[in-house]
């Protein structure tokens, strides 16, 4: 069995990048948009503060993490098929559907998912 769990991990982490780029790729325009579409900042300007400011956020923004595991989230209900069905939701909400997608959408989709298969 470790050769199902290595793929399942794989699947995952492959997911977990597409949903990444997908993600980026939406987010960055709604990031930037009104700046660049009002001229309050040049683009390349909204890039460079949009580029720093996500990093700082990544960096240093735990409070969502530890708010779930303090028991919104039942750790013994996520396995990988929930995980890998909220990636896949995601991403295809927001690459075939043209959505804009967030957590809240891809575990929607999750559970649908993870109930057909």
């Amino acid at each position: 069995m470790p050769e199902q769990s290595a793929l399942l991990f794989l699947t995952t982490m492959v997911l977990a990048i597409g949903f990444s780029m997908v993600n980026g790729a939406t987010d960055a325009a709604d990031a930037i948009a009104t700046v660049i579409g009002t001229r309050t900042l040049s683009p390349r300007n909204a890039i460079i503060m949009a580029t720093l400011l996500n990093f700082v956020g990544a960096a240093t923004g735990l409070e969502v993490a530890r708010t779930i595991g303090k028991g919104i989230v039942n750790p013994e209900i996520i396995t990988y098929g929930i995980i890998i069905a909220a990636l896949a939701g995601n991403i295809f909400a927001a690459w075939i559907l043209t959505f804009p997608v967030c957590g809240g959408l891809g575990y929607l989709f999750a559970w649908l998912l993870h109930l057909v298969f």
